[in-house]
């Protein structure tokens, strides 16, 4: 059984039933050498009224030919639909708002290019979505190496997520799988397109339909989730050679911080969450001013004794920023 969490109480959606259209979506973007099991993969699932669209953001490499040789070689009892956006594509922001206009089913499965999902998980997940009527279902992956081989290790962030209000996850940056989840169009009709490019869809998506107090999780391993490659692959700050190096990086970390937090400030103004909203305005004014310690080393020299409190954000900022460079080298 899924287990559900929940933090507020909204007015009831349109309901889901197991077996209503589901559409499952793969996101392509050069990945001609890797995309076919996880097409294949597609193409094998279980459950019986769904739409497969293989959609390409403008890839240069022959990832479209590659979906579109494979929609026509295949004979069986799925929908399959063919996107393709002219380079340089949407961006991948660009694309997660554009797969809510793709896909007709009323529960949308997520499927990255490089992950491959299990033969029963969009049954799996409309199972879950029929239950808890929720707007985000996720679920646990099975790690593979880059080449796509099993790790044997299952891995799962719900133990970190049981439990979690969206006042705390307004703080946090790493919520759910992104590329486990799977959505209603509700979580973007209520909100909007997400206009923040600079993030990703689990910490937005996520986040709304925490806000929504509608999130469910599948506890089992649902995707062969490649690690080290594509979105899941991001070198630690550590393994930058020089301090300067270090510093750059984590100036796009927090810009990445501030987009994500920006975006989510608007998600709470367009439900009525003030609460929530001025605990993002804190966090977004502390991450401005440690990006602002970085790019512009110094430009607090004066304005920080203009008053005991100005003097006093600037030891904290500066400290915060030190401690967080210590620890990743």
């Amino acid at each position: 059984m899924p287990n559900e969490t929940t933090t507020a109480v909204t007015d009831p959606p349109v309901p889901f039933r197991d077996g209503d259209l589901v559409s499952l979506i793969i996101f392509g973007y050069n990945q001609a050498d890797i995309i076919r099991p996880t097409i294949d993969a597609a193409l094998a699932q279980t459950y019986p009224n769904l739409e497969i669209i293989l959609s390409d953001n403008g890839s240069s490499d022959g990832t479209f030919a590659v979906m579109q040789q494979m929609a026509d070689a295949y004979d069986g009892p799925h929908q399959v639909r063919l996107n393709q956006n002219a380079a340089p594509g949407l961006g991948f922001i660009g694309h997660v708002n554009q797969a809510f206009d793709l896909c007709r089913g009323a529960l949308i499965v997520y499927n990255p290019g490089d992950d491959v999902s299990v033969p029963h998980r969009a049954a799996a997940l409309a199972r879950a979505a029929a239950e808890t009527q929720a707007l985000l279902v996720h679920s646990d992956v099975m790690e593979c190496g880059p080449d796509g081989a099993s790790l044997d290790k299952v891995w799962s962030v719900q133990p970190e997520l049981e439990g979690l209000t969206a006042q705390d996850a307004a703080r946090m940056f790493a919520l759910c799988i992104g590329a486990t989840c799977a959505w209603r169009h509700e979580v973007m009709d209520r909100f909007g397109p997400i206009v923040e490019t600079n993030t990703y869809d689990d910490l937005i998506l996520y986040f709304r339909a925490l806000l929504a107090g509608r999130v469910a999780h599948v506890p089992e391993p649902l995707v062969r989730y490649r690690t080290g490659v594509g979105l899941s692959h991001s070198a630690a700050l550590g393994d930058t050679a020089t301090e300067r190096d270090r510093m750059d990086k984590l100036a796009g970390i927090f810009a990445l911080n501030l987009s994500t937090l920006r975006q989510r400030h608007m998600d709470c103004v367009a439900v009525g969450e003030q609460a929530i909203a001025r605990i993002i305005d804190k966090q977004i004014a502390r991450r401005a001013y440690m990006l602002r310690l970085i790019e512009t080393p110094g430009f607090d020299a004066w304005s920080r004794f203009s008053s005991p409190r100005a003097l006093l954000m600037s030891i904290r900022m500066r400290r915060s920023l030190r401690k967080t460079l210590r620890h990743v080298d």
